[in-house]
């Protein structure tokens, strides 16, 4: 069930660029034929933090808020490579998103002002069954802490339940303790580890000591 709480976020002080941007044209292009979403999820009352699906309409402001999700993730450690690995941040991805039958957008909303994304898939993992991975978690700097990256997530854990999953994955970069104890608060805990070397200029190449073996016999 969506979380709802009274709102901490003032509207006239901490209003977000984005709730004033107007799409290109490009990006009109792209949402006009696309059609909300038939499938209810809970929305909140006004003047309360929420989460619902996202819409046609709000297809801009997602974009911004994904383009400043990896913007600010690329800059910590780990991110580089998460940004490479990552879907990326464009519309033509979340416009299929929306359309797609195994994908979900959500719009995190105060006073129904879009300040936070989240964006998920359906990986069907052999032997263990249909997991539902998270893409995007995201929300305005100004609006954290008041409930709208929760809301976010136990809307797609909802979403991820009824689709008929078996469980949630995400990722959470080294040393971001805020973004796995919050995690750890939703009951999603660490399962694996990746560890990765960056080569550098000290490190050359040689003779491969498996092709010098195959040679020797």
């Amino acid at each position: 069930m969506t979380r709802c709480r009274r709102r901490r976020w003032c509207r006239g002080s901490t209003r977000c660029a984005h709730a004033n941007s107007k799409p290109c044209a490009g990006t009109r292009s792209l949402a006009a034929d696309v059609e909300p979403f038939s499938t209810a999820l809970p929305n909140c009352k006004a003047d309360m933090e929420g989460a619902r699906r996202a819409v046609a309409a709000d297809l801009a402001s997602l974009v911004s808020l994904v383009e400043a999700e990896h913007a600010e993730l690329a800059a910590q450690r780990g991110g580089e490579l998460w940004a490479a690995h990552s879907a990326p941040a464009t519309a033509e991805r979340l416009l299929a998103a929306l359309r797609a039958s195994d994908a979900v957008v959500l719009a995190g909303t105060i006073d129904d002002v879009v300040l936070g994304v989240a964006t998920a898939r359906v990986i069907v993992a052999p032997g263990v069954g249909p997991i539902a991975t998270l893409e995007d978690l995201y929300v305005e700097p100004e609006a954290r802490e008041v409930g709208i990256g929760a809301a976010l997530l136990d809307a797609l854990v909802q979403w991820a339940l009824n689709t008929g999953c078996v469980g949630v994955d995400s990722v959470v970069l080294p040393g971001s303790r805020a973004a796995k104890n919050f995690f750890e608060a939703h009951g999603l805990i660490a399962r694996s580890i990746t560890v990765h070397r960056r080569f550098t200029a000290s490190d050359t190449t040689e003779t491969d000591p498996l092709t010098t073996h195959r040679s020797a016999e």
